[in-house]
């Protein structure tokens, strides 16, 4: 009788043995499969990773590209504020000098008018001093 409680604890040994090899085995597997996922999920990570870089390449890439094109359009638009600043001094300039010369116009024709009044009082014939038949713009006369 002791032999055949020796043989069944033995059976049921191999049998837990054999149970426990197939949990074993499951374990091992189901690690197999938890660190191909987390695998995986890593993986995925990095390649998320990788396609936000390159997005961002590409966006710097337009940036880089509208910078310049707006660098270059506000070095023009400088450009052209300096040559309109110079150019309108120079108009002025010369606005202040035609100006200038245009106001001593009235008293030197007033002078002018002037003596020739006194011309005429002399006894002097001031009504055809000069021919201006050809003239564009004759000057006035008194």
């Amino acid at each position: 009788m002791a032999e055949l409680t020796a043989a069944i604890r033995i059976r049921a040994d191999d049998r837990a043995w054999k149970d426990l090899g197939k949990a074993a085995r499951g374990s091992k597997k189901l690690e197999e499969t938890l660190a191909a996922r987390k695998e995986l999920a890593d993986f995925d990570r990095r390649d998320s990773a990788v396609q936000h870089l390159q997005k961002l390449q590409a966006d710097l890439g337009r940036t880089a590209t509208e910078f310049d094109k707006a660098r270059k359009r506000t070095a023009e638009l400088r450009r052209q504020i300096r040559d309109a600043a110079a150019s309108t001094d120079a108009l002025r300039r010369k606005f202040e000098e035609v100006q200038g010369k245009g106001s001593k116009l009235p008293s030197s024709h007033r002078k002018q008018c002037a003596e020739l009044r006194s011309l005429r009082g002399a006894g002097v014939d001031t009504r055809r001093l000069g021919d201006f038949s050809g003239w564009e713009n004759p000057p006035l006369l008194c």
